[in-house]
């Protein structure tokens, strides 16, 4: 591991975040679709994945499965974000996910009835033209959820209304570019008075910002043998 010298100890100090965050994203070209379904595919042109104005609850789904890394701090609650283009007002949305605990029993299923439903916000007000929106699926509780555990998300767009989640039908083909994960990273603190660390101690950034520091900081760098 790295040894932090004083001067980049300095530069984080100096721009220190409590808590940084940071997003697993999921692009989703990336995404497998089912094979048999002619009611969304890729956009080669744009990225991302166009659900047509007749894409139906639960049929046309994108499932994603996503680790919790290393550096995400333990525990705290997460929040998804899905982008994309958005030509027209509305967009029925819907996201469900569970989590699986390593070690612990699955559920094996062979429906969304385990999942939990969320429908969530539009961050920008759209008026005309075509823009990048970007729909807010709010926080999830992670109590109790550890690292490297795991999160399995479904994404539809719910033309009909079958969810009865939505104000109504939304009959518009609809692009979606990517969902994300933010997540807060853990950080390490200069115990200053020799106790032990607390909320009080100076923050010194995440690791894995130590570890992305100016080119002119990385001959600085010893290595541990």
């Amino acid at each position: 591991m790295a040894k932090w010298t004083k001067r980049e100890i300095k530069k984080l100090r100096e721009d220190a975040s409590p808590y940084p965050w940071d997003d697993l994203r999921f692009p989703l070209t990336g995404a497998r679709l089912d094979s048999g379904s002619t009611r969304y595919s890729y956009d080669f042109f744009n990225g991302g994945i166009t659900f047509d104005d007749d894409s139906r609850y639960t049929n046309e789904v994108i499932s994603m499965l996503a680790q919790l890394p290393h550096e995400w701090l333990e525990e705290d609650n997460v929040r998804l974000h899905l982008h994309w283009l958005q030509a027209i007002a509305g967009g029925n949305w819907l996201l469900a996910y569970k989590i699986y605990k390593n070690g612990e029993t699955a559920a094996i299923d062979a429906n969304y009835n385990n999942h939990t439903f969320l429908t969530g916000e539009e961050s920008f007000t759209y008026s005309s033209g075509t823009i990048v929106q970007i729909t807010d699926f709010g926080e999830i509780a992670m109590k109790g959820v550890g690292l490297s555990d795991m999160i399995h998300m479904a994404l539809w767009k719910d033309t009909d209304n079958e969810s009865t989640l939505f104000a109504g039908s939304d009959a518009n083909a609809r692009t979606a570019l990517e969902l994300d994960i933010h997540y807060r990273k853990r950080g390490s603190y200069v115990d200053k008075d020799g106790a032990n660390i607390s909320e009080q101690d100076t923050f010194l950034g995440s690791y894995f910002e130590y570890q992305h520091l100016d080119p002119k900081y990385r001959k600085q760098y010893n290595i541990d043998k």
